[in-house]
């Protein structure tokens, strides 16, 4: 699935004129569904996580919210938590869905990436030095996106 959602990024980089500030996604948390073709994970919660944070996994393989800026692996986003957890507790999060609803007004055809506040998302516009790029998904629809995480590894000079 990651080539798909690559070839759609290559496409939409030459036929769409992007944001050149990132625009941050605010979520409600309570807003944030997942549709029925989902694929949903669950880990336990290395930190306090709100149901929409971005999360990667740790090197215990706990679920912390994922950050752009800290570090390679922090940017390796693996889904959205579909839940509220505390440290210690199961979190479940979506790691594919064709049809998320994030629980934010998003921008049709616009491409989304980790931000670098810890758990959140941003538009992709001019990239930023000295983060990571992550990108989680493409709106489909003001309240939906084809969510489907993928991280480069690589840091912005």
């Amino acid at each position: 699935m990651n080539r798909i959602l690559l070839s759609a990024i290559t496409l939409l980089f030459g036929a769409v004129a992007f944001a050149q500030t990132p625009t941050p996604v605010v979520i409600t948390a309570t807003s944030v569904i997942a549709s029925a073709k989902a694929q949903i994970s669950e880990a336990t919660a290395g930190d306090t996580i709100t149901q929409g944070n971005l999360l990667y996994l740790d090197a215990n393989s706990r679920a912390v919210r994922a950050d752009a800026d800290a570090s390679a692996a922090s940017a390796e986003v693996v889904g959205m938590a579909l839940s509220s957890s505390v440290s210690g507790a199961k979190v479940r999060y979506v790691t594919y869905d064709p049809e998320l609803t994030p629980g934010g007004t998003l921008v049709v055809g616009e491409i989304y990436a980790a931000s670098s506040t810890p758990g959140g998302f941003t538009t992709i516009s001019t990239p930023i030095t000295g983060n990571y790029t992550s990108v989680i998904g493409i709106a489909t629809s003001t309240t939906k996106m084809l969510f489907n995480p993928m991280s480069s590894g690589a840091q912005v000079p």
